[in-house]
């Protein structure tokens, strides 16, 4: 039948309102010390809530790394893409300094009614980078079509594959601290039409790889390519122009 059945919703399983805000505390976060012993790593979240609010500290350390926001790190298991469906705000801590691979990105799950896998993404239309942020993960926001608008922080450095494809921004503004753009970071994001960028050149990655463990592989991307603004049909011209002086060759 697929990877699981979806359940059909009772009174006890709706997420709660705008007042679940505060509802969190440490004990409905999943988490652990991070590799290199310097913060909190969240892996998940044990309820299901519209709107989270992820605390500068917890036991003490600073939250350092969101890894996932699903119920388990296992994107597939029963229940995880209800996760999806209902989150519609979150807000982070400026102590984060990595967004992990698919944090809000598609959930995957069998629905009887159609017969086939669908797909769920984070109800979000706009969210507020932490200000120590540097590195976003592979498929960070991808296909979180409701996601119109993104307030960059001015110490990002890395954004990796796949990472806001397919989302529904009108508008990115780069800051100058970032320093590589991997593979197909804004493909198929069709109603963006105005890019403002560093000025400076960029690190567009051709290699389908990264440098921080996520062992991610891009489907879209063609060969020697990196496709980042690829079927980004509704970009100015000045658009297209901030982005060509930072180093990209690749198509729009």
């Amino acid at each position: 039948m697929g990877l699981f059945s979806k359940k059909p919703k009772n009174e006890a399983e709706k997420p709660a309102g705008k007042g679940d805000k505060k509802a969190l505390s440490e004990s409905d976060f999943v988490y652990d010390m991070s590799a290199k012993a310097d913060g909190v790593v969240i892996k998940g979240i044990k309820k299901k809530v519209s709107h989270i609010v992820i605390p500068e500290l917890i036991e003490g350390y600073p939250v350092v790394e969101i890894e996932s926001i699903g119920f388990a790190k296992d994107r597939f298991l029963p229940d995880n893409y209800e996760t999806f469906s209902c989150l519609k705000t979150i807000t982070m801590p400026d102590t984060i300094e990595i967004l992990g691979k698919e944090v809000f990105s598609q959930g995957r799950y069998w629905d009887d009614a159609l017969g086939r896998e669908e797909y769920m993404s984070a109800k979000i239309t706009s969210i507020k980078l932490p200000g120590n942020l540097r590195i976003i993960g592979p498929r960070c926001f991808n296909g979180c079509q409701d996601l119109k608008s993104v307030v960059w922080n001015d110490k990002l450095t890395h954004i990796c594959t796949n990472a806001f494809s397919g989302t529904g921004l009108t508008e990115v503004v780069l800051p100058e601290s970032l320093i590589a753009i991997y593979l197909c970071v804004f493909l198929g994001c069709s109603n963006l039409t105005t890019v403002k960028m560093p000025a400076k050149d960029i690190c567009y990655t051709t290699v389908d790889t990264d440098d921080f463990g996520f062992n991610y592989r891009s489907f879209y991307a063609l060969s020697n390519a990196n496709d980042s603004f690829r079927f980004c049909d509704k970009l100015t011209m000045a658009s297209k122009k901030a982005i060509r002086d930072t180093g990209y060759t690749d198509d729009f």
